[in-house]
Formats: C-alpha cells, sequence, structure tokens
C-alpha cells in the first residue's frame, strides 16, 4: 500500500522481521518504506504502524517521544472500533 506522510510518499508494507516490530526510512532516502511485521494482529499491529507513521512524519524525534502517543492513539481507535479489512472488505 502507498500513503502520502507529510507530503513524502511511502510504501507500506508487512515483513519478515526478527529484531523489530516495526521500522521505518527516513524520509529523505529514495522510494522510503515502512514495514510492520508480519506476526503482529489486531490492537498490537494497529499500535505498530501508527508508531513507524508518527517516525516517518517526525523522522527527528526519539524512540520514547512515539511510543507514548502512538499506543495512546491506538487504543482510541481500537475502543471506537476501527478494524482492519481484508482484501474482500471483511473485518479481520
Amino acid at each position: 500500500m502507498k500513503g502520502l506522510i507529510r507530503g513524502v510518499p511511502y510504501t507500506v508494507r508487512t515483513a519478515r522481521l526478527r529484531a523489530h516490530r516495526g521500522d521505518c526510512d527516513s524520509p529523505r532516502r529514495k522510494n522510503p518504506e515502512i514495514r510492520i511485521s508480519n506476526a503482529l494482529r489486531d490492537e498490537e499491529e494497529l499500535e505498530v504502524l501508527i508508531h513507524e507513521c508518527l517516525h516517518a512524519a517526525y523522522w527527528d524525534l526519539c524512540e520514547d517521544a512515539v511510543r507514548d502517543p502512538a499506543a495512546d492513539i491506538a487504543k482510541i481507535l481500537w475502543d471506537w472500533g476501527y478494524r482492519k479489512e481484508d482484501t474482500n472488505g471483511r473485518s479481520c
């Protein structure tokens, strides 16, 4: 999936990650990506996606600066009923 973050086109995809739940390329990199571990599900997957998007948007912020806000936003969205849909439009 592709998306714009602060005007920078990012590819967002799941990947087999061993050391992290997610990671993000610098917005200065050619064809930057956000990778989310394919082992994650549900609210944890949402949290990591938000976390990595925050890194992409505010590359200069340290890990501690995005950890709590990402968890808080994911919790609010999850409690409001936001869920991932598969390609056939069904909730996962």
